[in-house]
């Protein structure tokens, strides 16, 4: 089930914790927490803005995916919470995308599912199955959604990791640690931009 993010009020957006399918809506911010923008949204592309100040392109999830590339690491329903861990641990990852026989994607496992199937069931755990312990509601994004955009909503729903879907197709995955990299690097050229600006209009 997809949610439109962008058409929800306050109220509906924090009561989809827990729903999937959450998809972000470009452009949209309705039913997000309100916030403040920087004045010039920075990115690669200079252009002359108003006055003559050099204004940045937003930057988008497409733009990580370009740095980051687009390799997944999955794993299968059926597979073992012990097996996973050695696989987050090898790959130095902290959650894992689940992919049923067909290649459609089935869930997420992070780092807390597993704890909290430990904290739970104990070393039992390590025995159980990825379909037991996983998130099989995965809320996504779009290559085309903007890094504000889904900076705000992983905040809301409190979760690290986002798969990128584009028309049914798995293109990749953000944490919040990509986010908030490229979240600095806009702000930096943002203030490289303003400090331009000052000089050359002195």
């Amino acid at each position: 089930m997809l949610i439109d993010v962008g058409a929800a009020t306050m109220s509906q957006f924090r009561g989809l914790v827990g729903l999937g399918g959450v998809h972000l809506g470009r452009g949209s911010t309705a039913g997000l927490l309100p916030h403040r923008e920087l004045p010039l949204p920075a990115a690669h592309g200079v252009e002359d803005g108003p006055g003559g100040l050099r204004e940045e392109a937003t930057m988008y999830v497409e733009d990580i995916l370009k740095v980051k590339g687009a390799d997944v690491i999955t794993t299968a329903p059926g597979e073992t919470v012990g097996a996973t861990v050695r696989l987050l641990n090898v790959r130095r990852i902290g959650a894992v995308l689940v992919r049923d026989s067909a290649g459609n994607l089935a869930g997420l496992v992070s780092e807390r599912d597993i704890i909290r199937a430990i904290a739970v069931n104990g070393e039992r755990a390590l025995e159980m199955l990825v379909r037991d312990v996983m998130t099989s509601e995965v809320v996504t994004c779009r290559p085309t959604d903007t890094i504000s955009e889904v900076m705000k909503v992983m905040t809301v729903r409190r979760f690290r990791h986002l798969p990128v879907v584009e028309g049914g197709e798995l293109k990749g995955i953000i944490s919040i640690g990509d986010v908030v990299k490229h979240r600095l690097e806009e702000s930096e050229m943002e203030t490289r931009v303003l400090r331009d600006y000052v000089i050359a209009h002195r």
